[in-house]
C-alpha cells in the first residue's frame, strides 16, 4: 500500500512537471501554442489552468508542519483531477502517438495495419483499467460508508466489525483487497457470499452498487463486443479488397 501511495505520489508530480511542456489550443485564435512562456502561463492562470488544485494535491503538507491531518484533507484535492485522469487514457490521445512512433521505416500499408491492430488492442485494455478504476474507488467508497455508519455500541453489527476487518491484526493490504473484492463481486451481482452486508444500511447501499453494476458490467460487454464485431468486419473487408 505505502508503495502504491508513492507510485501515485511521483505520477501526480510528474504530470504537473509535463504540464508546463504540453502545448493547448489557444481559445480565440484556434491555433496550437507550442511556446513555452505561454503554456507557463495558461497552466498558472487561475481562470484557465489546474496549477493550484494540482500543486496542492501533491504538496507534502504533512511533512511541510511535522504530522497533523494536513496531509490526508489535501489528498481530497485529487477527487478534482478525476476527469482528467480519463484523458490519460483517451483513445485520440494513443491514436495519436501510435500515428507518431510509426510514421517511418515500413510501408504505408504495414503501418496502418500496426495501428489497426495496436488501437484495437489498447481499447481492450482501456475497459479493463475502467474496471480496475471504478471496482477501486466503490471498494473505497464502500470503506468509507461503513466506517461512518458503524457504531460503537456492543450491540452494533455491521460489515466491519463481524468480519474482524478492524482487528489490529489486519492490515490496510488486507482491508483495501477485502473492500475492492466485495466492490467487484457486487457491481457484478456475482457475490460468492463470503463478505455481504449486515446492517439495513449497509443494505440498501449494496443495493444501489448492483444498480449501477448491471449498467456498468452492460457498458463494459457491449463495448467489448463492438470491438471484436468492427475488428472482424475490417478484416472482413480487407481480404474483399
Amino acid at each position: 500500500i505505502m508503495l502504491l501511495d508513492e507510485i501515485l505520489e511521483y505520477t501526480f508530480w510528474f504530470d504537473l512537471l509535463l504540464n508546463f511542456l504540453h502545448s493547448y489550443i489557444d481559445p480565440d485564435t484556434l491555433k496550437p501554442i507550442l511556446e513555452l512562456k505561454g503554456i507557463a502561463f495558461n497552466y498558472i492562470s487561475p481562470t484557465r489552468g489546474w496549477f493550484m488544485i494540482d500543486f496542492i494535491s501533491v504538496f507534502p503538507f504533512k511533512e511541510a508542519f511535522q504530522g497533523g491531518n494536513a496531509g490526508e484533507i489535501t489528498k481530497l484535492f485529487r477527487l478534482f483531477r478525476l476527469p482528467r485522469l480519463w484523458k490519460l487514457i483517451d483513445i485520440q490521445r494513443f491514436k495519436n502517438i501510435v500515428q507518431q512512433l510509426s510514421s517511418g521505416g515500413e510501408s504505408r500499408e504495414q503501418n496502418i495495419q500496426m495501428q489497426y491492430v495496436m488501437l484495437y488492442v489498447y481499447r481492450i485494455v482501456r475497459l479493463v483499467i475502467m474496471a480496475i478504476i471504478i471496482t477501486y474507488f466503490i471498494g473505497c467508497f464502500w470503506w468509507y460508508f461503513c466506517t461512518i455508519t458503524r457504531d460503537d455500541s456492543p450491540t452494533y453489527k455491521g460489515f466491519l466489525n463481524h468480519f474482524e476487518l478492524l482487528s489490529p491484526d489486519v492490515g490496510k493490504d488486507r482491508q483495501l483487497v477485502i473492500s475492492s473484492y466485495y466492490a467487484l463481486t457486487t457491481l457484478s451481482t456475482v457475490g460468492y457470499g463470503d463478505f455481504y452486508p449486515i446492517s439495513n444500511r449497509e443494505r440498501m447501499f449494496a443495493v444501489v452498487i448492483m444498480l449501477g453494476g448491471v449498467a456498468f458490467f452492460s457498458y463494459i460487454m457491449g463495448s467489448f463486443i463492438e470491438i471484436l464485431s468492427n475488428y472482424d468486419s475490417r478484416d472482413s473487408n480487407a481480404d474483399l479488397v
